[in-house]
């Protein structure tokens, strides 16, 4: 009767944490998203059909942050060579013509022709300090740009060792329970036929029980697992079918 107490009052402690977890679960949606659950019931089932059970893998280097980084390359680049330009020779041709009366004077026409060269000789070093500022910029950004890389290659890695490892655990969880079950049939069929153990048969209820909980557990983080995959893949938009502009939580 004691031990039967304890896991009583453990039950009733585990009860009560649930529910406090519960709570902040409804107070969280309220605050962040103004929903409750009854309202965001329909979101989870439809991104629970919605969502792929194999997490797409989105190249480092096309990621969005990655691209606008390669747009200011690409700015700063041009932006280079044409304070490049400034400082070399550039000639410039005019040509004027000028036509007389085409019925009196048919053979007689007038062309001007002028050519401008332009040296820069002196601009204070201006030139220079401005090329060097842009070297500067392109430099921080080409490390902007690794590090967003390298980042997001070690993300998407995680994401998918863990999921990896989290569907063993649920695997091997799900052989203990199936394991359990036996146990628990056995010890039903030997009721009455032998010596009653109900001390023995509520240790096994409740590490059937117990299994069941690391179970939802393990399924809750690889379906977070998967949601933070699809979020680096740049696929969770896509997945909901969500549009740029469109409102949602």
């Amino acid at each position: 009767m004691r031990v039967i107490k304890v896991m009583q009052l453990d039950a009733e402690i585990a009860h009560t944490q649930a529910e406090r977890q519960m709570e902040l679960i409804r107070a969280d949606l309220r605050q962040r998203f103004q929903l409750d659950f009854v309202s965001a019931a329909p979101l989870i089932a439809n991104y629970r059909q919605a969502r792929p059970l194999v997490v797409p893998v989105l190249d480092s280097t096309r990621t969005r942050e990655v691209k606008r980084l390669d747009y200011e390359l690409a700015s700063a680049a041009l932006e280079l060579q044409r304070l490049k330009a400034e400082r070399k020779p550039s000639f410039t041709a005019f040509v004027d013509t000028t036509l007389f009366d085409v019925d009196s004077f048919s053979q007689e026409y007038k062309i001007v022709g002028r050519l401008q060269f332009r040296m820069p000789l002196f601009d204070g070093v201006s030139n220079a300090a401005r090329q060097q500022e842009t070297r500067w910029r392109s430099r921080g950004i080409g490390n902007d740009r690794d590090n967003l890389i390298r980042n997001h290659q070690s993300q998407t890695e995680q994401v998918l060792n863990q999921i990896k490892r989290l569907m063993g655990d649920l695997e091997k969880n799900t052989a203990k329970i199936a394991e359990l079950d036996l146990q628990v049939e056995a010890a039903k069929a030997r009721e009455g036929q032998v010596e009653s153990n109900p001390l023995a048969m509520t240790n096994l209820l409740n590490d059937r029980f117990q299994l069941i909980l690391a179970q939802e557990t393990l399924s809750k983080e690889i379906e977070m697992e998967r949601l933070r995959g699809l979020f680096f893949a740049d696929a969770l938009g896509s997945t909901l079918n969500l549009t740029p502009g469109k409102i949602s939580c």
